[in-house]
């Protein structure tokens, strides 16, 4: 009974709400610049993997359990995603894709898949060389959604389609090696946010996404690039960015900010889940219009006067033996 009542009384102090409030270490642009600037390495050869696929269908794709790519909407036709902010270090990577029936329009989704639904993807591997060319891309693994059953020898069985007519839902898993030439330290050494009281750790979540939108909102964009450093630094490490474009990153939201317009689009329906193996956690908004999207949603205006929605990732994790939430992607 001890050990029980220990546990609680553990789990409930790392984000315990009577905990002291964070310290406010904002820092400006310069400051920011030159702490990123001492972490990033530059290599002889800078691999970059990323994933192209096609469908027609909806999906959502995560390397070693972090969102990497999603697809909720009636659109068809080719994308590509980098993705190597979502590998930490060289070695085997797992991909899991979750596959959704296409939209019958912009907001409404069919029941189940079409016939003969289209899918197909390959993962790629390029790389800059010292003299800053790309080499041809290289296909690392592929998959395409089999219409036909296989026969005894392995080979398609053109006399049995699969019929997908009352499925919603495809899962499918694949493991791939990657090499890169940096490690990452991500959400590797994060605390298990499972084993926390998940109504006390939502809470937070929600206070803490509810500050950064007010700050942002506020213009304040010192604190909001200082929450974002860390997450920042290691995906300009992981996309080898070069010093004048990490300085333009940092200086964009204060450059533009007598000419900033953005509205945010307040939360209605949503979901809190639970990525990176439990050590990383996420709004998603639920309504029709923005499914699938972040807490941090907004309404760009252009110089033009044109509106466009902006979603900006907003992934969070409370660092081993922290009981702070911080910006992890």
């Amino acid at each position: 009974m001890k050990k029980i009542i220990l546990a609680i009384v553990l789990n409930v102090s790392l984000i315990s709400c009577n905990s002291q409030e964070k310290i406010d270490n904002t820092m400006n642009t310069e400051e920011r610049i030159s702490a990123i600037t001492n972490k990033i390495k530059y290599f002889d050869y800078q691999p970059m993997y990323r994933i192209k696929i096609e469908t027609n269908l909806n999906y959502e794709i995560t390397v070693n359990d972090l969102p990497v790519a999603k697809k909720i909407n009636s659109d068809v036709g080719t994308l590509v995603f980098p993705i190597n902010y979502a590998i930490l270090k060289s070695g085997e990577q797992q991909l899991q894709i979750k596959i959704y029936p296409s939209y019958k329009d912009k907001q409404t989704p069919n029941p189940f898949f079409i016939k003969n639904p289209r899918l197909k993807f390959e993962i790629e591997k390029t790389a800059w060389d010292k003299n800053g060319n790309l080499e041809e891309p290289k296909i690392v693994t592929n998959y395409e959604l089999p219409n036909y059953k296989l026969d005894d020898k392995g080979d398609y069985d053109y006399s049995k389609p699969i019929d997908y007519s009352r499925q919603n839902i495809l899962i499918e898993d694949f493991n791939f090696t990657a090499t890169i030439p940096y490690e990452l330290k991500g959400w590797s050494d994060s605390e298990d946010l499972s084993k926390i009281d998940q109504e006390i750790l939502h809470k937070k979540v929600l206070e803490f996404c509810k500050k950064l939108v007010d700050k942002y909102q506020e213009k304040d964009f010192d604190y909001v690039k200082t929450e974002y450093l860390k997450a920042d630094t290691e995906w300009y490490q992981s996309e080898y960015l070069k010093l004048d474009v990490i300085k333009k990153y940092q200086n964009a939201m204060n450059n533009n900010k007598d000419k900033f317009t953005n509205n945010f689009i307040p939360l209605s329906k949503y979901k809190i889940l639970l990525y990176g193996n439990n050590r990383i956690i996420s709004i998603e908004r639920t309504d029709i219009e923005n499914k699938g999207k972040s807490f941090f949603l907004h309404e760009k205006i252009d110089q033009e006067g044109n509106k466009k929605i902006v979603s900006l990732d907003l992934y969070l994790h409370i660092p081993k033996g922290s009981k702070e939430l911080e910006i992890i992607r």
